[in-house]
């Protein structure tokens, strides 16, 4: 994966992280070996995390939700190709049946 990880972002979750468990619930169907390369990807970014979750796309993050649950997410896709894009289908089907924005 040749993202790269906002500056400042692994410091303020492994703050997060003293209070709070942190689990990444990321979509990756189109990469092979995605739970591997993305556990590495974290890891070589030093983000420090309690769970990894994998699924195929992303309407499949929905089951993943608690009520509990803040989920922090930049709603795009296509981060393999040149520029990815909104993902306008995924953040439908989470208005569908969750939470409120901020």
């Amino acid at each position: 994966m040749k993202d790269v990880p906002v500056p400042g972002a692994a410091d303020a979750l492994r703050r997060l992280r003293e209070q709070y468990f942190i689990r990444f619930l990321t979509a990756r169907g189109s990469y092979e070996d995605p739970f591997n390369v993305t556990q590495t990807w974290l890891e070589l970014n030093d983000f420090e995390y309690d769970e990894l979750i994998v699924v195929d796309r992303p309407q499949s993050k929905v089951c993943h939700l608690t009520p509990e649950t803040i989920l922090v997410d930049d709603f795009t896709q296509g981060h393999e190709k040149e520029e990815p894009s909104l993902n306008q289908k995924f953040m439908d089907k989470l208005s569908a049946v969750t939470t409120p924005e901020l």
